[in-house]
Parts: C-alpha cells; structure tokens; sequence
C-alpha cells in the first residue's frame, strides 16, 4: 500500500482492512490443448493464414466469467463469486447461485457463488446483494476469529467505479454500512496497479494459470461439481 493510500486507512485491526477486485477471464479448450480449423483460403507470401475455430470444439467449459475477489490484509478471504453474462436478462436483474465445493479451501463445506447478469460489469442489484451477503458476513467472521468487538472498524476499499458506489445513494445501504462499522474508500483515479492490494499481490495468476490450459479431461473426474454446476445452468433457464 503507496503511503498515500495508508493515510485514508484508519487506525483498525489489520485483518479489516478489506479490498475488493475483479479479474476476468475465459475457461474452455479441447483436451490437450490441440485446436481443430478449418481453412478458409490459401494464404499468400506475407499474409496471415485465414480459419475458423470448429464449432464443435468448444468444450463443456467455455465461459467468460469475471472473478471477484474480496480479501483481507490479515491473509484470508471471503467466497469467492463469479459472474457469467446472460443477454436475455434484464439490465437490472441477477440470479444467484450458491455451490457448495466451488469455494478457495479443500475443506468439508466450502462454496462459492455463481450469479447470472446481463453483463459481467454486473449491475447495482449485485452490488447490493455482495454488500449485504458477501461483504457484511466475511466481517462478522472476521471479527469472530480475532475476537473483537462488534463496533470495530472495517476498511473495504475497493475501485470506486461508477456502478460499485452507486448502489452507497441508498439509505439503506448507508444504514447496513453503519450497522457494520464499514467505512468505505477508493484511491484515486488509474492508479489501481499500486494501491490496490488485489493487483499489486497478484492474487489472479494462479486461477488464470490454471483456467488458461484447462480442458475436458481436467474436469472428467469432478462428477459431483458437474452435477452441481450443470443443475445451476438448468435452474437459471428455467428462471
């Protein structure tokens, strides 16, 4: 954290000194890493060589989905949630998903959370929703393992753009912050890749590293995430 950043932070446990970001990524390939094409014409001396991917060569897990990572300066972390876009939702909609097994621990119990939106910037619904689920509980358990006090202060700073702080216009957004002793901020504006701890700490590179080769194969065994995943696709249609 620039020292800059450490004179908004106030005087709390540093295990409530929270930020949020998102990372957003592609996951599905076929297996081995080897690409089927189709050539659309003979390329000339000099020119690049035209194709098109096989359509059906797009694998059970080809998605965009954009990660978003709530973390503490004591080491832990929240359930993580992703985001994957939907077009025929609602610009003002989500559909939430909790999954049990999809969460950061090899522990019994862990989940994660996967939520449909008409895009993966996601929208003020969501913002409320990560507030109220996300954000109020990992304080709560926060404040249990350090055993302090339930007026402490929590810092959750996260990049302020215009959709994140909208949804802090409500009252009743205020009121939660109050209730939970949260005081919000935001560094100034582009210079995220030195004050905001998600991107400096590099905390995506091993997701992306693994999501980047990862194939039908890699996943074959995980029946029950499929199970689990698959039934998440189905209720969202049926939504």
């Amino acid at each position: 954290m620039c020292a800059a950043q450490h004179l908004m932070v106030p005087l709390v446990d540093h295990y409530l000194i929270l930020n949020m970001d998102a990372t957003q990524y592609t996951v599905g390939g076929s297996s081995k890493g080897k690409k089927k094409v189709q050539f659309i014409n003979r390329p000339t001396k000099g020119k690049a060589l035209k194709a098109k991917k096989d359509s059906s060569d797009s694998g059970i897990t080809s998605y965009f989905i954009k990660h978003y990572l709530l973390m503490s300066a004591g080491g832990v972390s929240s359930d993580p949630v992703y985001v994957i876009a939907d077009d025929n939702m609602t610009k003002d909609d989500i559909d939430v998903h909790e999954v049990s097994g999809l969460g950061h621990s090899i522990a019994l119990g862990n989940k994660g959370y996967v939520i449909f939106a008409k895009t993966r910037c996601a929208n003020v619904k969501f913002y409320e929703w990560f507030n109220k689920t996300i954000l109020t509980q990992f304080i709560a358990e926060i404040k249990a393992f350090r055993n302090l006090p339930i007026h402490a202060l929590t810092w959750f700073q996260l990049d302020g753009e215009a959709i994140q702080i909208e949804c802090y216009q409500s009252p009743e957004m205020i009121q939660l912050l109050n209730e939970n002793f949260v005081v919000v901020g935001k560094p100034a504006a582009s210079t995220t890749e030195i004050s905001q701890p998600c991107d400096i700490g590099d905390c995506s590179k091993a997701t992306k590293c693994k999501v980047k080769n990862i194939s039908n194969d890699d996943v074959a065994m995980e029946t029950h995430m499929l199970e689990r995943l698959n039934k998440v696709y189905n209720d969202h249609k049926m939504q």
